[in-house]
């Protein structure tokens, strides 16, 4: 029995060993050019544009910064995690929004979504709260109807952060899918009401 017991933990051991090691190595950093937000709402873009937040500092208005998950596992089906290169996205993210304050962190369910929002509301000391994607309306709906003066970050996915920021939000007829290899849209939206809002898009 003694002799088991050394075994397993052994066994234990050597599993948390491979656990950490996988993690560490697990994480690409983030090599680009970043976009920088400061506290005024100045945005200057990685190639080289420059550009206020409309509304930035009016209390009618409420700021949403929209993303997609970052780089995924596309071998692993609906529930696919982020690779080590995703990993870095997420951890740039909180280089972007370093300066600015930030009202709450929303993301879906998935493991990737969750993994991109994460790295963000630890710094900000926000928890990630999870929202049904098939009522993103009624999500925005609400923080809208909190009051203006607010920002949110929210991470989505490739079909459904355009129908947020354009449609839902901005009040256009069609938004088209993000592609999916492409992982970098920053949606920057600016809302006094649904369906009226002035939409920036940037690259990260």
């Amino acid at each position: 029995m003694k002799k088991l017991i050394i075994a397993l933990i052994v066994l234990f051991t050597v599993h948390t060993i491979k656990a950490q090691k996988t993690e560490e190595t697990d994480f690409i950093p983030y090599q680009n050019t970043l976009p920088t937000i400061d506290n005024s709402g100045t945005v200057k873009t990685a190639d080289g544009r420059t550009f206020k937040i409309e509304g930035f500092k009016d209390t009618a208005t409420t700021i949403f910064f929209l993303v997609r998950h970052a780089e995924k596992d596309t071998t692993a089906g609906v529930d696919a995690d982020l690779i080590g290169t995703g990993r870095g996205r997420a951890e740039a993210l909180v280089k972007i929004f370093k300066k600015i304050k930030i009202s709450g962190v929303y993301s879906t369910s998935t493991p990737r979504t969750r993994h991109t929002a994460e790295p963000l509301a630890k710094f900000k000391r926000r928890p990630v709260d999870i929202y049904d994607v098939k009522k993103q309306d009624e999500l925005v709906k609400k923080l809208i109807a909190r009051g203006g003066g607010r920002r949110y970050f929210i991470v989505g996915h490739s079909n459904t952060v355009p129908k947020l920021a354009l449609q839902i939000l901005g009040g256009n007829k069609t938004a088209e899918n993000i592609p999916e290899s492409e992982y970098s849209r920053l949606y920057i939206v600016s809302a006094k009401k649904m369906g009226r809002a002035k939409v920036e898009i940037i690259n990260f």
